[in-house]
């Protein structure tokens, strides 16, 4: 089955998002907040979607972006997609190798929708 990963510092987003891809599209979802666990975690279980957030909290010691450079170069076959309330972030991230940059707020559905489009 795939597996799905949301790294992002607001929990009520992800519990959000958890709860929808495993209800609504039956899918192996995990999520993290802490930027090195999220290292760790796609380095040894190679999620097939990692939804990645931009900004990890103000006493993270890494962004999203770092978490891209970090994983790309082990991880290839992640799909890592960008999330941000910002825009200024996108070509940075589309140069370091995200699959695609997605503006906040995301709905669980549209996100479910794009995996879909990828996978099915």
């Amino acid at each position: 089955p795939m597996k799905i990963l949301f790294v992002d510092d607001e929990i009520l987003n992800t519990d959000l998002y958890l709860e929808y891809f495993k209800t609504k599209g039956g899918l192996n979802a995990e999520a993290l907040q802490s930027p090195e666990a999220a290292i760790a975690y796609i380095q040894q279980n190679k999620p097939d979607v990692v939804f990645l957030d931009v900004g990890l909290g103000e006493h993270a010691s890494m962004n999203g972006l770092d978490v891209l450079r970090a994983v790309r170069r082990t991880t290839p076959e992640s799909r890592i997609i960008m999330l941000s309330a910002y825009e200024s972030y996108e070509q940075e991230a589309m140069r370091e190798g995200a699959f695609a940059y997605m503006l906040k707020p995301c709905m669980p559905k549209q996100l479910l929708e794009f995996v879909s489009t990828i996978y099915m």
